[in-house]
């Protein structure tokens, strides 16, 4: 029996707690109502109904009125009454007033990699075609990547971010980079589940559900600059609606790390594959990696340094809202230290 206990560190309070399970992931876990919420998840005509009905300003009302929308989702109910959003969709897809991020590190930004949005962020090495993401779920990469090569991430880094509804649905760029493989989208007319919620995401790889590998997703290929090598840039649509918008001008030569990539229509995964030659140059932060590793997951921002470069020099470097890297080096060896203040 798989555990559904999954621990959330909020990374700019330094603060822990259990992930909450959401009402209609519950619903979707139960052994009839699974059943049932499955069918429904996979019927396009009822899909779509449902997506008539969280984009109904009227209808969206009755559900905030009735209490009916909290128990749909607490979260998105939470962020419609927070902002005044008139639909349940708004709620759902908000984007924030930009710019809110990225942190800053001026001449030094090109020395880290930020989270390219707001997420539950979860950290595994790749070591073969299969990438142990929680007990009981892999993620196989030839599916996941379509015709792109995977053999080159082998010796990489997964990087799963999962949004939520209270989380900006909108992407950046994690690096400074340019275009290598335009974005190809995979499996665009496929339905398939109604959550990225990690323990919903175990119990549908036990059914044969690949939630992340094969559900609709697009596929970017980009290779960082200054340091040398090929990250992969996935977004995932892992709702019964969904469509995922590319925003960046594809005019440009190079993309800074920070700047809009693309958006989400009820999203809500990013995977960022790190190749083994760009992973060579970056080392993750050591807080952040052990609070994203096994059934933990980092809250982190969109901005929030998430991989700092080996050759990064010393100094002081706001990494999140109210965390502080130290980087110092003693007889040749890296060393870190996290200092954080009062929000």
């Amino acid at each position: 029996m798989l555990s559904d206990k999954v621990q959330v560190f909020d990374w700019s309070k330094g603060e822990k707690g259990d992930l909450p399970i959401p009402a209609e992931v519950k619903f979707l876990l139960s052994r009839w109502g699974g059943k049932l919420g499955r069918f429904l998840l996979l019927n396009r005509m009822l899909s779509k109904m449902a997506g008539f009905v969280l984009c109904s300003r009227t209808l969206s009302a009755m559900m905030y009125a009735s209490g009916l929308a909290k128990v749909f989702n607490s979260q998105i109910a939470a962020t419609g009454k927070a902002h005044g959003y008139a639909t349940l969709n708004q709620a759902f897809t908000h984007r924030y007033p930009r710019p809110t991020y990225p942190v800053n590190q001026g001449e030094a930004s090109h020395h880290f990699l930020v989270a390219p949005c707001d997420a539950y962020l979860s950290m595994r090495p790749i070591v073969d075609s299969r990438v142990a993401v929680f007990p009981g779920l892999w993620v196989d990469l030839p599916t996941l990547l379509g015709d792109a090569p995977w053999s080159e991430f082998v010796g990489g880094s997964f990087l799963l971010f999962t949004l939520k509804p209270h989380h900006d649905h909108t992407l950046d760029f994690p690096l400074t980079s340019r275009i290598h493989t335009p974005p190809v989208e995979l499996a665009a007319k496929r339905w398939r589940v109604g959550s990225t919620d990690p323990a919903f995401l175990r119990r549908a790889a036990g059914q044969g559900l690949g939630v992340l590998d094969q559900n609709h997703r697009v596929v970017t290929l980009l290779e960082s600059i200054p340091y040398p090598g090929l990250y992969a840039f996935i977004e995932v649509g892992a709702m019964a609606v969904n469509s995922i918008a590319q925003d960046y001008d594809g005019g440009r030569p190079i993309h800074p790390a920070g700047m809009q990539k693309s958006h989400f229509n009820f999203g809500s995964t990013v995977i960022l594959l790190l190749s083994r030659t760009l992973n060579s140059h970056f080392q993750p932060v050591r807080e952040l990696m052990e609070a994203a590793s096994g059934l933990s997951v980092c809250e982190v921002k969109r901005g929030n340094v998430v991989c700092f470069a080996k050759e990064t020099p010393e100094g002081s470097y706001r990494v999140a809202d109210t965390v502080t890297l130290e980087i110092r080096r003693f007889a040749g060896a890296l060393e870190e230290r996290i200092l954080r203040q009062p929000a």
